[in-house]
């Protein structure tokens, strides 16, 4: 066809419709959140490797539900309480008022420790080494 003699597209004088929205997780799947990190604990101070690991992990678990976590085992794709007094670094003011954290593992068994707040889980600290955060026992 010669330049000149383009078929012309019919126009519409519908509104575009937008599809909606897409599901940022599954429902009851956990939505991480690094708003609150504590600077020196976190995804920066770690060494590629674990910042790579941590990447894996956290895409893992963002396929589960809280009840496949709640169900699973501590040092394996599941979480477990660390109670408040036994974090050793600073506590965001907004989260001063919790009696336990949560502790998931990436990286093998290292812990990154953060609280619940419904779907979202707030990380706020990153363990490069062990004990950084807390005391292993």
């Amino acid at each position: 066809m010669a330049k000149g003699n383009r078929p012309t597209a019919k126009t519409s004088r519908r509104p575009l419709e937008l599809p909606a929205p897409a599901q940022t997780s599954r429902p009851g799947s956990p939505i991480f959140c690094f708003r609150h990190i504590v600077s020196g604990y976190d995804v920066l101070a770690l060494e590629r490797r674990q910042q790579a690991a941590l990447a894996v992990t956290l895409q893992q678990r963002a396929k589960l539900t809280w009840p496949q976590i709640v169900q699973a085992d501590r040092h394996g794709q599941g979480t477990e309480k660390i109670p408040s007094r036994s974090i050793k670094p600073s506590v965001p003011t907004q989260f001063q008022d919790r009696d336990n954290f949560l502790v998931f593992r990436y990286d093998g068994t290292r812990p990154m420790v953060g609280v619940r707040t419904g779907e979202v889980f707030h990380v706020l600290w990153i363990e490069r080494q062990y004990g950084e955060v807390y005391d292993h026992g």
